[in-house]
């Protein structure tokens, strides 16, 4: 997993174990949870979400501030 810090998680070997969750049930389109920790990549958001590219125009202009930018919208692509 990208752009976690050393604190994300505290059981060992944490962030391998969910990745693997997330990559043993994809074939389920499972859609990890934004506000938890996750894998996720923007090619995989954009499998995700057929209308990716409606949403990402919406949000551009519901966020042209920025107040919603995150380390994680960044790593998905959602915000530069």
């Amino acid at each position: 997993m990208t752009g976690l810090g050393p604190d994300a998680v505290s059981t060992r070997h944490g962030e391998r174990l969910l990745t693997g969750y997330e990559e043993r049930l994809a074939d389920l389109d499972i859609r990890p949870h934004w506000g938890q920790l996750n894998s996720l990549t923007p090619a995989r958001v954009a499998q995700l979400y057929p209308r990716w590219d409606d949403w990402l125009s919406v949000q551009s202009t519901f966020n042209a501030s920025g107040v919603f930018t995150s380390p994680f919208a960044r790593r998905v692509g959602i915000a530069g």
